[in-house]
Parts: C-alpha cells; structure tokens; sequence
C-alpha cells in the first residue's frame, strides 16, 4: 500500500513569506532612520540630518555617511551630548516599536 501527500502552492507560500519578511525589514530600517536622529548629538545637526536608508537588489541599509559620525559612537570619545552612543539607545528606542 502506498501514501501520496502532495502539497500545493509551497511556492506561492514562499514568495509571500519572503515579501512579509522584505516588508518588516522596511519598517524596521523606516523607524531606525526616524529614532537615530533623536540620539545622535545635535551640536550643528549635521550628524542628526545625515540618517537615510536604502533599499536595493533586496538588501536593506541603513546609514550615516557624515565623516565625524563614528567618533560620536566611539565608548572611548566622552561625548556629554551621547554619552551611551547612538546606535545602542536607538535600537533599545526600536525594539519598542516595531510589530
């Protein structure tokens, strides 16, 4: 005797997991863009405007291409402005609100 199971549609399944998942990831880089500014220290701003996210061939990133930022995250660089940083306190500020 013998079974058969045949399951249908697996492919369609994937394809929208796939897009749900391309779609959160959105959101997540869309609220780390909005919170980052928030705890990036504010002296002129530039650092604060320079947050964008870009999204191509299905990869998603987020960035700062202003030249000084990095030092603002340095634990070595006491910044009275950022003192725990700024990626640390945006991805605890995130957690929260993403769903």
């Amino acid at each position: 005797m013998e079974i058969k199971i045949e399951v249908r549609g697996v492919a369609e399944a994937i394809d929208g997991v796939r897009s749900q998942y391309h779609e959160f990831l959105e959101r997540v880089a869309n609220t780390i863009t909005q919170e980052a500014p928030k705890f990036t220290p504010k002296r002129t701003g530039r650092a604060a405007r320079g947050w964008e996210n870009n999204s191509q061939q299905g990869e998603i990133t987020v960035e700062n291409k202003v030249p000084y930022v990095g030092y603002l995250e340095k634990p070595y660089v006491k910044s009275k402005q950022a003192p725990r940083g700024i990626i640390g306190p945006t991805l605890t500020s995130v957690k929260g609100k993403i769903k």
